[in-house]
């Protein structure tokens, strides 16, 4: 259960690096979706 987890929130990581970089505006587009996802890593590293 928790490797599926990890395994969704590795795949959504890469699409959204990957969505960054084919957009016009790197620096712009990228940020919310780090924001988004260092929060709940920060957990998951707290928990583990």
């Amino acid at each position: 259960m928790l490797e599926k987890f990890l395994q969704a929130i590795a795949i959504t990581l890469l699409l959204a690096l990957f969505a960054g970089i084919g957009t016009p505006k790197p620096k712009e587009v990228p940020n919310p979706f780090f924001h988004a996802f260092s929060l709940p890593l920060l957990n998951l590293g707290s928990l583990n």
